[in-house]
Parts: structure tokens; sequence; C-alpha cells
């Protein structure tokens, strides 16, 4: 990829993180009703993910995801931990998330983090720190939640080489503690 394509695509990431994070403040600002029982934004879950990277490369990798987020409250940025695997490759990352309800069923989910990466002759990213952005889009389903999410990888410029990558998946979180 072209370094004019690659600077695009980060722009673009970022630009569309920043509008979400816009439209979070005006959604906390509106002061929205209480969301439905269920998997509702402010409550911690498991998310458990099956997907795809390298999706626009000539050979995309399945890809499988189990995270742990912890909900400091509604509206509030909380932490996530992860661990992500391909066939060849592993991640073990952490950052921070925000849920925001879109009306009584509806969540969007903006996160942010980093990871350690473990390749094992798999996509090859070009150093073991690795960041992932991220946008959910999710709606309830009884105590959970059923979505769809995109997701880019990106050292960031640290190693030697950067080709990044994207992953698309299906996720389903299911909230964790008392109901």
């Amino acid at each position: 990829m072209s370094d004019g394509a690659a600077r695009f695509r980060r722009g673009g990431m970022v630009a569309a993180l920043l509008a979400v994070l816009a439209c979070a403040r005006a959604a906390a600002a509106a002061e929205l009703p209480a969301a439905a029982p269920g998997a509702a934004a402010g409550e911690s879950s498991i998310a458990f993910a099956l997907g795809v990277v390298e999706f626009v490369d000539p050979e995309p990798r399945g890809m499988v995801s189990f995270e742990y987020r912890y909900a400091a409250g509604r509206y509030r940025p909380s932490p996530w931990l992860a661990a992500e695997a391909t066939g060849n490759d592993r991640f073990f990352g952490f950052g921070g998330f925000l849920d925001i309800p879109l009306g009584n069923r509806l969540v969007l989910t903006p996160a942010l983090g980093g990871a350690i990466y473990l390749e094992h002759d798999g996509m090859g990213l070009g150093w073991h720190l690795e960041f992932r952005s991220s946008l959910e889009m999710t709606w309830r389903v009884g105590r959970t939640r059923l979505g769809a999410g995109i997701a880019h990888y990106s050292n960031a410029g640290l190693g030697d080489a950067n080709p990044g990558t994207e992953a698309l998946r299906v996720v389903w979180i299911v909230p964790f503690g008392a109901s």
C-alpha cells in the first residue's frame, strides 16, 4: 500500500473515532432515558467474537476474540482486556471503550487500546506492540447483545514495517455478574 493510501486510511479512522466521541458527548449531555434491561450500556460483560482479518488482502484469515469489559458506569469510558488469535498470531490487549446507547436497544461502542502481538509466521504486522481502534454496533437481544464491528490494527510506525490490518467481526456480549 502506498504511503498516501496508508495516511488516508489512518486519517479516516481517526476522523471516524473523533466523530463518535463527539456524538457520545452530545448524547451524554442530552440525558437520554434509562436503557432497557439486559446487557445494557454501563454493565460489565464478556464479549465473544468471530471474524476475519486481512479481509481486503488476497489471503484473509479467521480470528477469534474473547474480552472482559468492565463498566465504570453509563457514559463513562471503561477498560477492556482481550485475548485474540488467528491460526498463527496472538494478541493480548488492553484499552478503553465507551458504550453509547442509541435508543432502547441499539448500542454504539468505540474502543482504543494496545496489545502485545505474538507472531508465528502469520500476518507480519511489524512489531510486538500493536494498537487497535474499533467500532461496534450491537442490538440488545434479551440480556445479551449481538452485533458487528470493524477494527484496525497498527504499530503506529514504531516498527521497521507497519502494514497494519483490518478485522470484521460478529460479536456476542453477555453481561457478567448479577442481573
